[in-house]
């Protein structure tokens, strides 16, 4: 893996607590 994994992984970890108040979002991302 690279460091952009790395970013993608950080990214999608602030997307979902962002959007925990909406599961079906965290389905479609």
């Amino acid at each position: 893996m690279d460091s952009m994994s790395l970013l993608d992984t950080e990214h999608w970890r602030i997307s979902y607590r962002r959007d925990a108040r909406h599961p079906g979002s965290l389905i479609v991302a």
